[in-house]
Formats: C-alpha cells, sequence, structure tokens
C-alpha cells in the first residue's frame, strides 16, 4: 500500500471539510428555497381556489345555475390538470354518489383540503374546499344557511416546478463542486509554498540524520512552528557533531576537549561527560601506577573502590598483574638472601610459569653451581696443602742426604707439575663463580 504524503492528507481533509460544509449550506440554501417556492404555490393555488368558489358563488347568487361554461374557460389556466365543481344533494339529488371521498369529506365538515400528491403520474398540489349557501341561496334551494352546496376541487401541477427546482438544485451542486475544487487547488497552493516544502525539506534531513549522517545546518527566515522545528533540527545536529567529534577525539586516546551540553536534560552529552571522567581518572590511576613501578615500588596499587564496571575489572587486572610479577620477585629475594648467609641447602620451590619459571631455575641453578663451586675450592685446597707437605718432606729428605737428591728430583718436579694445575683449576673455577655472580 502506497503511502500518502502530508500533502494528499491535508488535500483529502480540506476537500470533506469543504464537502460536507458546503453540502450542509447548498441543502439548507435549496430547501429554504424550495420551500418558499412551493409556499408561494400553495398560496397561489388557495387563492386561486378562492377566487374560484367567489365567482360560483357569484353566479349561483345572481341566478345562474349552469356553471359549465366557468369551468370550461379555467382549463386555459397553466398547471392546472383537473377542477371539478360537484353540487350536493341539495342542488342536484344523488349528486354526493359522484363525489370522492375527500370532497365528501370536505362536504361534511366544512373544512378545507390541502395535499400534495401525484395525479396522472405527475406530482400535484390537490385543494378540496366547499361553497356554503347564503341568504340569496335560500330562496331557490330548501338549504340553510353556511349549508355546503357544492364542492370545489383543484389538482394542480407542480411538475414543472420540480423540474425547475431539480434543475437549480444541479446547478447549485455543480457549482459547489466546482467552488470545492478551486478551493482545494488554492489551498494546496499556498500550502504546499509556505508550509509543505520547507516541512518536506526539514523532514528529508531529519530522516538523513536518522541514518547517522550530520548534515549542514538549515537557512531560514521563518518565525512559525517550522521555524522552531527546522531551529531545533540545527539545535540537535550542531551538538550530534561536536558530540561525534568528542566520541572519535576520545577513541583516538585524547581527552582534552571539553563537552558542551545541549540542555540540562542533555543525555548523551552527560553521558560522554562521565566516559572522559572516567578515563582521565583511569588514565590517571595506571600513570601513577606506571611511575611508581619505575621507581621502584612494585607494592603500590590502585583503589579498584574508586571506580565502577568494566573500569574496575581493568583495575583489578592491572592489581593482579602486578602482584603475580611482584610474587616470584618476593620469592627470588628471599632465596638470594638465604644464599647470601652461605646456606646453600634451600631450593627455591613455587609453582611458575614462563618468564617466572625461568627466573626460579636461573636462582636455583646458580645456588647448585656456587655449591660445586666451593666444594671444588675445598677439594683443590687440600690437594695443594698436600702437595706443599710433599713438597717440604722431599726437601727435608734432599737436606738428609745427597744421594737421595737425584731420586727425589723427578718426584718434585712431578709435585710441582701437579700443584700448578691445581691452582690452574681453582683459579678457572673462582672466574666462573665470578661469571654467575655479575649474572
Amino acid at each position: 500500500m502506497s503511502k500518502l504524503s502530508i500533502t494528499m492528507k491535508m488535500g483529502i481533509i480540506a476537500g470533506l471539510v469543504l464537502l460536507t460544509s458546503l453540502s450542509a449550506m447548498v441543502g439548507l440554501i435549496l430547501y429554504d428555497l424550495e420551500s418558499e417556492i412551493k409556499e408561494n404555490e400553495k398560496t397561489r393555488l388557495k387563492e386561486m381556489a378562492l377566487t374560484i368558489t367567489r365567482s360560483v358563488e357569484f353566479a349561483m347568487g345572481g341566478g345562474i345555475p349552469d356553471i359549465q361554461p366557468f369551468i370550461t374557460s379555467t382549463k386555459d389556466l397553466p398547471r392546472l390538470l383537473d377542477l371539478r365543481i360537484i353540487p350536493t344533494d341539495f342542488i342536484r339529488k344523488g349528486s354526493e354518489d359522484k363525489m370522492e371521498p375527500v370532497a365528501k369529506e370536505v362536504s361534511q365538515l366544512k373544512k378545507q383540503y390541502f395535499s400534495e400528491e401525484a395525479f396522472r403520474n405527475e406530482p400535484i398540489i390537490h385543494v378540496v374546499t366547499n361553497i356554503p349557501a347564503s341568504e340569496a341561496c335560500t330562496s331557490c334551494h330548501e338549504a340553510p344557511v353556511g349549508t355546503t352546496l357544492a364542492t370545489v376541487s383543484i389538482r394542480y401541477s407542480m411538475k414543472q416546478i420540480e423540474a425547475d427546482l431539480t434543475a437549480n438544485r444541479l446547478y447549485a451542486i455543480g457549482m459547489a463542486i466546482l467552488a470545492i475544487l478551486l478551493t482545494i487547488g488554492m489551498i494546496l497552493y499556498f500550502m504546499r509554498k509556505k508550509v509543505f516544502l520547507d516541512l518536506k525539506n526539514i523532514v528529508q534531513r531529519i530522516i538523513t540524520l536518522s541514518h547517522g549522517e550530520l548534515t549542514e545546518k538549515v537557512e531560514h527566515n521563518r518565525n512559525d512552528e517550522i521555524g522552531d522545528l527546522m531551529n531545533a533540527y540545527n539545535d540537535l545536529s550542531e551538538g550530534l557533531k561536536n558530540h561525534t567529534t568528542t566520541a572519535i577525539e576520545i577513541s583516538e586516546g585524547s581527552f582534552t576537549r571539553k563537552i558542551s551540553l545541549l540542555s540540562k536534560d542533555d543525555a548523551l552529552g552527560k553521558s560522554l561527560q562521565l566516559v572522559r571522567s572516567n578515563l582521565l581518572k583511569l588514565t590517571a590511576d595506571i600513570n601513577d601506577l606506571n611511575n611508581s613501578a619505575i621507581a621502584g615500588d612494585l607494592k603500590k596499587r590502585i583503589d579498584g573502590s574508586s571506580h565502577a564496571g568494566e573500569y574496575k575489572k581493568i583495575v583489578l587486572g592491572i592489581n593482579d598483574m602486578m602482584e603475580s610479577a611482584l610474587h616470584p620477585i618476593e620469592e627470588g629475594k628471599n632465596a638470594l638472601a638465604v644464599l647470601a648467609k652461605g646456606d646453600f641447602t634451600q631450593e627455591f620451590n613455587g609453582d611458575y610459569r614462563g618468564d617466572h619459571k625461568q627466573f626460579q631455575d636461573s636462582i636455583n641453578f646458580f645456588r647448585i653451581s656456587i655449591s660445586e663451586l666451593i666444594s671444588k675450592i675445598h677439594d683443590s685446597v687440600n690437594t695443594t696443602a698436600n702437595a706443599v707437605d710433599h713438597i717440604s718432606e722431599s726437601a727435608e729428605n734432599i737436606a738428609a742426604g745427597s744421594q737421595e737428591q737425584a731420586m727425589h728430583t723427578g718426584e718434585i718436579a712431578s709435585a710441582i707439575e701437579e700443584m700448578t694445575k691445581t691452582i690452574f683449576e681453582t683459579s678457572k673455577s673462582t672466574s666462573f663463580a665470578a661469571q654467575l655472580a655479575n649474572s
């Protein structure tokens, strides 16, 4: 189903309103006009009936009993379909048998009958009135004064009147339709020029804005409600541009831009302000922790209670990371302190992985290496002491006798060579221990 534009809707509404109002107005006008025309025709017919009645009374009072020529002369009257003057039994016996029921009723009640009805398939006005006996009539007819001597029945055609009224209706309806069309056309033209074009423009911009595209400001010089709508759109678009720029800068790591609220109820602006404030606090706490770590203070932590939501999870995660990094360092420091006291029996224990595991293995290897080195040095010193004792004993033997000097010269040379090797091995072990200590 196609969507109707506001122009079409306004046109339809205006057309319905005009159609209803003009139809009611034309209907009332036509009703009043037709009522007036019919009343005039009724009045005319009543006057005609009165004239005919008076004429018949005058003729009868003048001694003219035959009124047929008078009836014949009235046939040429326009729109007169039927004229009947029927005497009662006071004038002619048996005449009332020819009367219509309405005429009999009028003769008895002595009241005028007036009705709109159909006759010979034509709309008519039927008037029935009575002719009462006057004093002049009593001399010819044996009837008291006021007694009905005859009834006059007049059928007056309304066909032409109805045709004229129908033509007037059609003319009025045509003029009303023409007026409605002209009025709707003028309304739509001026509303399109003054309202719909600007309204369509701002609606299109709002649709574009709803798709996330920020457009330029709407230039206008209106001071009405549509102007207020355009001003509100300009304020909203400008505010969203500022908020978008701020969001982009925050996403790039810049928190220096100030956030201006569109109003005290600007929920988006307040949310951006809160995001910026939380990120600034998080950044400050992380920088403070970093500076402390650089300064050698690895025990400092961020206060997690000053953060909320995912920010708090980040802070607690950093604290856990620092704690996990510090623990093996503390354990290694304690192990080295034990080694510094000369105790090489305690092993650096703990369930560590990765670089922490390498750190643990290095300290344990250093402990084992130092322990083995000291053991080798101890053995070398003992060997050297034994060699010195042997040299001393050889020297005493030389002094004891020169004969044995030759025999022991080879032994002395061998002892000196062995002592030299021992001293060399001791020097290498000492250098290796110094390298391990430096590493």
